[in-house]
């Protein structure tokens, strides 16, 4: 269930206009054309707050750090598609908090706090070498 949750809000995203992500389509295997409903629009908040509630949260939380241990030892420019991932985890996170309110957890708004700009190639960078810091610290 929690993949259908973020299938729908993931292309209602895309509707409005914002960049697909390989990674996500591949990994979480959102294939083929998914036509979102008048009720799935209707019932944004509803799910957003349901893909952030106390049964699901886990789940997005494992999405998130998969991909950070999939950049690490690897190039930046071997992560591309993972940090296009990671930028619409930020914009999905923002959008949770933000627009509708919800709780995202700890980990999800330190992550959104920290680097609000991934739009920019130099935080995109910056977010990478973070990432590798954490690591080599054993974070």
């Amino acid at each position: 269930m929690f993949n259908q949750f973020l299938l729908v809000i993931y292309n209602i995203l895309i509707q409005e206009g914002w960049e697909r992500s390989s990674w996500i389509e591949r990994d979480l295997e959102f294939r083929g054309q998914f036509k979102l409903s008048i009720d799935d629009i209707r019932n944004e908040r509803s799910i957003f707050e349901k893909i952030f509630s106390e049964e699901y949260i886990q789940e997005f939380e494992r999405i998130y750090l998969r991909l950070l241990d999939e950049i690490c030892g690897r190039t930046y420019e071997q992560c591309h598609e993972q940090i296009e991932a990671l930028k619409f985890i930020s914009l999905m996170v923002d959008r949770g908090r933000y627009k509708h309110r919800v709780n995202v957890g700890a980990m999800l708004e330190t992550f959104s706090t920290d680097f609000e700009r991934l739009d920019v190639p130099e935080e995109c960078v910056r977010l990478y070498k973070n990432i590798l810091d954490a690591k080599a610290r054993g974070a």
